[in-house]
């Protein structure tokens, strides 16, 4: 329905606007519209109506920021956008590097038969080696004597691997 505006005539009094009775209906019509669906929908909302102003935030406006919902204040707050940065990155055991910005690099601790590559592993055992290469591609280079017993590799899914009974003698692998 289109705005109903009430005739208010030329001058106070002069009998030429709307009744009482129709200029009090047409304004009951204009609330039952604007009421009818919650007040407010995109259809009577042009681009750009609302503006930061509109929002009521608990804070002013700052270049590059993102304008978040507040429900302590049950308002909104502009804040800086999360850019995903790790403050501080530290190496574990077998591992050397780290940093507390910008770029961080690890390197697995070489040494004691353990070499380390851009895209293999390889570790050395007595004269044994067990090498895993960037192919996803394991290799067991010689024989693998452990008190007299041989060190095995199993590869399966997860269901497989589910209906096993590990034992400390192998090393599985969940593909």
């Amino acid at each position: 329905m289109a705005k109903q505006t009430i005739g208010i005539g030329s001058s106070a009094n002069d009998g030429t606007g709307d009744a009482l009775r129709v200029a009090f209906d047409k304004t009951n019509d204009n609330f039952d519209e604007i009421y009818a669906d919650d007040f407010v929908t995109t259809a009577r909302i042009a681009d750009d109506a609302i503006t930061e102003a509109h929002l009521d935030a608990t804070n002013s406006p700052t270049d590059n920021y993102v304008l978040s919902y507040d429900s302590a204040s049950s308002g909104f707050t502009w804040i800086a956008p999360f850019d995903g940065d790790i403050t501080s990155v530290v190496a574990g055991d077998g591992l050397t590097g780290g940093a507390t910005d910008g770029d961080a690099t690890l390197n697995v601790v070489g040494g004691n038969g353990i070499t380390a590559n851009a895209d293999d592993i390889e570790v050395n055992v007595d004269d044994s080696t067990i090498q895993v290469n960037g192919s996803d591609n394991l290799e067991v280079i010689g024989a693998i004597d452990q008190n007299s017993g041989t060190l095995q590799f199993w590869s399966g899914t997860q269901a497989q691997y589910d209906a096993l009974t590990p034992d400390a003698s192998t090393i599985y692998f969940i593909t």
